[in-house]
């Protein structure tokens, strides 16, 4: 588990602070929140929402990204540089 970092979220349209540790959002209560939250310009998938009524918050948990690298293909042509 990753320690918590303050990050720049987005749910819906409105823009807010929130801590997340790698699969935990800690986020205000700014509204519905949907199936996609965008964090530090990322986006994830929303697996579920709960809110703390104590403190107004959500605690949403998001669905670990996977980053999938793209593998690139030769067209077979080389390419020459200057001698």
């Amino acid at each position: 588990m990753m320690a918590w970092s303050q990050v720049d979220i987005k749910i819906g349209s409105t823009k807010a602070i929130g801590y997340f540790n790698g699969s935990n959002l800690d986020a205000p209560n700014i509204g519905d929140v949907g199936n996609e939250v965008v964090i530090s310009n990322k986006k994830y998938t929303v697996v579920s929402v709960v809110l703390d009524e104590r403190d107004n918050r959500y605690n949403i948990e998001v669905a670990m990204a996977t980053s999938k690298k793209i593998k690139e293909q030769s067209d077979g042509k080389s390419i020459k540089g200057p001698s």
